[in-house]
């Protein structure tokens, strides 16, 4: 078989075989000399399908946590003061930082790590980490007025009194759940490679 003039642009042709296949492009459709002219056809990527096919796929919400967990660095861990899974903890306040409509919701993260036992109970302590960690200039008086106008560190015992109050209570819930979701699949995940 010889060919003398090939060019291919984008969709791959493949030729097999001893007989001569002739070839032509019209309007955009490819067409074989020999096929009616319903023989099948290549269509050119509009505007609209490159810019899709060019988007990259937005990260899905692991992926968010892990980039955000790799963000910091083993001194921002050590001076965190969060005794137990640092990295972790980071990244996921981070992730969920655009939810706290007030410097007060902070309190949500802290009263999960309290209760985890995770950070040790110094309000001061918080508000410098949070500081020097995301940025967030918090007052620890008010954090601590407020912790006891709420009945205590413990976000499963606060009151309802107000629409704020229960938007930290579920801050804190969504912190908590969200963190032993994340533990238990990552459990899941070593008992399937040990299991087999």
């Amino acid at each position: 078989m010889k060919i003398e003039t090939f060019i291919n642009h984008g969709t791959m042709i493949e030729i097999t075989g001893n007989d001569t296949v002739n070839l032509y492009v019209d309007k955009g459709q490819v067409r074989m000399a020999d096929q009616p002219a319903e023989a099948p056809s290549v269509e050119a990527p509009t505007e609209e399908k490159k810019s899709v096919e060019n988007k990259p796929a937005e990260p899905t919400p692991d992926e968010q946590l892990a980039a955000l967990m790799n963000g910091f660095t083993p001194q921002q861990l050590a001076s965190s003061g969060i005794r137990c899974q640092p990295r972790v903890a980071l990244g996921m306040m981070a992730l969920m930082q655009p939810q706290c409509k007030q410097k007060v919701d902070w309190m949500s993260f802290y009263s999960v790590l309290l209760r985890r036992r995770w950070v040790d109970e110094n309000v001061r302590a918080w508000c410098r980490m949070v500081e020097g960690q995301f940025g967030v200039t918090l007052d620890p008086r008010t954090m601590s007025t407020d912790l006891v106008k709420q009945g205590g560190s413990d976000y499963t015992l606060w009151t309802e009194a107000d629409r704020r109050i229960v938007r930290r209570k579920q801050l804190a819930a969504d912190f908590d759940r969200r963190l032993t979701e994340y533990f238990e699949r990552g459990r899941a995940e070593v008992m399937r490679e040990i299991v087999g």
